[in-house]
C-alpha cells in the first residue's frame, strides 16, 4: 500500500514537472499587421475562475489583456487563430492547442497574457474557438480592470 501511495506521488510530481516546463517554455507570440503579443502565462486545473477576459490595464508600452481559456486539460497552449481591425475595434480569436506527451486528466485552466503594444482600442472582441467570450472596452486614456470597475460602482454607492 505505502509503495502504491509512493508511485502515485511520484507520478504527479512527474506530471506537473512536466507541466511547468512547458509552460516555462513559451516565448511570446506576435501577429502581422497589428503589433500585440500573446504569452502562455500559466497551465492549471479549472478552479473557481471563469473563462474570459480576468483584467485589463493601460502599461507604458500599450494595453495588457489577460485571461483565462477553459481547455480539456492543462496541456494546451493559446495561439492567435485570427485578427481582424475595424475602425478602432480588434477582433482576437484564440485557439487552444494541446501538447504532447503524458498530461493530468482535469478540465484545464489556461492563464494568457495579451499585450496590444503602442495602440489604444477603443474596443477588443475576444474569442475562444470562434466563440466570443468577452468584450472589452476602453475610454481613451482610462486604465481599467475588473477590480477598478467593482470600486467606481462602489464609489457611486456612497
Amino acid at each position: 500500500m505505502e509503495l502504491q501511495k509512493t508511485a502515485g506521488l511520484l507520478a504527479f510530481l512527474l506530471v506537473s514537472a512536466v507541466l511547468l516546463s512547458f509552460v516555462n517554455a513559451e516565448t511570446p507570440q506576435t501577429t502581422e499587421g497589428i503589433p500585440m503579443e500573446i504569452d502562455t502565462l500559466s497551465s492549471d486545473c479549472m478552479s473557481t475562475r471563469e473563462e474570459g477576459v480576468q483584467r485589463t490595464e493601460k502599461i507604458e508600452n500599450g494595453t495588457r489583456i489577460e485571461g483565462v481559456f477553459q481547455t480539456p486539460n492543462p496541456c494546451h497552449t493559446i495561439n492567435v487563430s485570427t485578427v481582424q481591425q475595424n475602425e478602432d475595434t480588434y477582433t482576437i480569436d484564440l485557439v487552444a492547442e494541446p501538447q504532447e506527451g503524458i498530461c493530468v486528466q482535469c478540465v484545464g485552466s489556461i492563464t494568457y497574457e495579451i499585450i496590444l503594444e503602442d495602440d489604444e482600442p477603443d474596443k477588443v472582441i475576444i474569442l475562444h474557438d470562434g466563440e466570443k467570450v468577452d468584450v472589452v472596452e476602453f475610454n481613451p486614456g482610462e486604465s481599467r480592470s475588473i477590480i477598478g470597475m467593482l470600486i467606481d460602482w462602489l464609489g457611486f454607492l456612497f
